[in-house]
């Protein structure tokens, strides 16, 4: 045989060979997909429910991996099903005209619910979504004489928690028609109060002169709406509460407002924003209390000079707001005023522009034991390594007043660029964060601030760095019942012993997976308490005398550099926690 004809027919006998291996071979778990099927029903009556578009969503989908949420439909039996689905872990959400927008496993709307952890070639079953239809309040408001104000706003509030303290939060808002009339819908059960407010029309008028002859009418006091609460009270706390039903609407609501003192407040922009002349600037004032929006006060734009003035001010503490009026709204700058029974001149508000913060996050160390066995372990269970999701370095007003919420995305160098960023005092977090890396410290130019306070209010001054440790500890463990049977979806927190929650980014919460287990990854050293809830309003666990009816109940884990604390935990039950409150 011609050596170029031997040649040729080892190579295919060569290529023929590894075609029959490849043939023969079993695929590999980690190539399997798995599988998840299930029925949506009605949470009060246990009906299927059709047409209900589901989500399966993954948790932390990384920068270049299939991060796209898989997406299905009920049937007319309530009947769903999820095929090919890769290995991971999920959350699946259920959205449907007249329903709660919810998460499987979840009590609350904004819950995230339970994880579904689902290994290479696995097929989940008998997934029972109990979806909770929407509840509604309708009503009137009226004046004093019993006529009907239109377009007013409306809000209705829940009592929460916002940084470890509970009070009224918003829930949902609109308008009043021409009748006066509303209906406010999309509600889960639960125990609201209802507020209104100044009319649209009357917010920020135009000031005018008495037409009285009598000097004494002409100076006297001025009235104009207050924001009242359902039926008559001053704010949330004195108001009659309103319970909604799933599935039902409450009806012939009437809430009449009362007139209070107002003033003016006038005063002067000083200062410069670039490109943005005087004429183009809007200024307001915004309540810092829970009925902000209905308090608030619009004042228009400033004259050519800087000049502003804004009519019918309730007595109260606020923050002066300037805004750009042209194109998207737009904070530019804002400062606290306290406002009394007399009206306010002379004000001087001033404007510091916005700027580019640019920033460095810096990683010490190298990857640790435990987060390089974490990766072997998934690797195992058919999930194999993933890539690193790209870090965003993202800032929140500590002031009560929308600033914008500037982000950014981490180059791969650690360098960053957030820009236009108000002045003001801002909270601030780094996520994802690296595998077994935790935030060690902040910097602002020479100064160290905490993560929680940092303080731009003079403007932005030097670079923003950012110190990540690759040392994090990690606690896991599981959450069984009173029954000592797995507890899914079950709400796990960890709380900083003593508990401080200015410092946000050292709590963390974790739910269940369907096994009852759990795993919380990225935890600074120090020592933490460690609860299971079945049920937990959201922001409770920042509470310190919330928690401490709950202490014998928790578990206490200290939590070194590259350490790994395992803890058992029985669910705390809800009817427990609703009978701490009562006391």
């Amino acid at each position: 045989m011609p050596i170029l004809s031997y040649m040729l027919f080892l190579f295919t006998a060569v290529c023929f060979a590894q075609d029959q291996t490849a043939a023969t071979q079993p695929q590999t778990p980690a190539q399997e997909p798995a599988s998840l099927e299930g029925k949506v029903v009605s949470a009060t009556g246990g009906q299927p429910v059709k047409k209900v578009n589901l989500t399966l969503r993954p948790m932390g989908a990384a920068k270049g991996e299939s991060s796209q949420p898989y997406g299905t439909v009920s049937d007319a039996e309530g009947k769903f099903v999820f095929e090919a689905v890769e290995p991971g872990r999920y959350t699946l959400w259920a959205d449907r005209s007249g329903y709660i927008r919810q998460s499987y496993g979840s009590k609350h709307e904004t819950g995230r619910g339970t994880t579904l952890t689902l290994i290479a070639g696995q097929h989940m079953k008998d997934i029972n979504f109990q979806l909770t239809q929407q509840g509604s309040i309708s009503g009137k408001v009226l004046d004093e004489d019993g006529d009907p104000v239109g377009r007013t706003q409306v809000q209705v509030m829940q009592m929460g928690y916002q940084k470890g303290k509970r009070g009224p939060t918003l829930r949902r808002g609109g308008m009043t028609d021409e009748n006066g009339e509303f209906k406010l819908g999309n509600l889960a059960p639960g125990r609201y109060y209802l507020c209104s407010g100044s009319p649209m029309g009357t917010m920020g008028h135009e000031s005018t002169r008495s037409a009285s002859a009598d000097p004494h009418k002409a100076n006297a006091p001025r009235e104009d709406f207050a924001p009242t609460c359902y039926p008559n009270a001053n704010d949330a706390a004195g108001a009659a509460p309103i319970d909604v039903v799933a599935g039902r609407d409450v009806p012939g609501l009437e809430i009449h407002l009362h007139k209070s003192l107002v003033v003016r407040v006038k005063g002067q922009l000083a200062g410069e924003i670039p490109g943005h002349p005087y004429d183009q600037i809007q200024v307001s004032l915004q309540s810092a209390g829970p009925v902000s929006g209905l308090l608030s006060s619009f004042g228009g734009n400033a004259d050519k000079k800087g000049n502003f003035e804004i009519a019918s001010v309730h007595p109260g503490s606020y923050r002066l707001t300037a805004a750009l009026s042209h194109g998207a709204y737009q904070v530019l700058s804002t400062q606290p005023l306290e406002v009394g029974d007399e009206d306010v001149k002379d004000v001087v508000f001033r404007l510091i522009p916005a700027a580019d913060l640019k920033g460095r996050v810096v990683v010490e160390g190298q990857k640790s034991a435990s987060a390089q066995q974490n990766e072997a372990q998934d690797a195992a269970s058919g999930q194999s390594a993933k890539p690193q999701r790209s870090m965003q370095v993202q800032f929140y007003s500590n002031e009560g007043v929308y600033l914008g919420n500037p982000s950014t995305i981490v180059a791969d160098d650690g360098t960053f660029t957030i820009p236009n960023v108000v002045p003001g005092k801002y909270g601030m977090s780094v996520y994802p964060l690296p595998e077994g890396a935790y935030e060690k410290s902040v910097r602002v130019g020479e100064q160290e601030m905490p993560a929680h306070a940092i303080d731009l209010s003079g403007g932005v001054a030097g670079e923003l760095q950012v110190y990540l440790k690759m040392s994090a500890g990690e606690v896991d463990g599981t959450v069984h019942d009173e029954n000592s049977q797995p507890a899914f979806g079950a709400l796990v927190t960890l709380v900083p012993d003593p508990p401080n929650p200015e410092q946000e980014q050292r709590y963390h919460t974790a739910n269940t997976d369907q096994n009852g287990s759990f795993k919380v990854k990225n935890v600074a050293p120090g020592s933490y308490r460690v609860f299971a809830w079945e049920d937990l309003e959201s922001g409770a666990q920042y509470d310190p005398d919330f928690l401490k009816p709950f202490g014998s109940q928790s578990e206490r884990v200290t939590v070194d550099e590259n350490s790994r604390a395992q803890v058992n935990l029985t669910r705390i039950a809800a009817t427990e926690v609703e009978a701490a409150k009562a006391k």
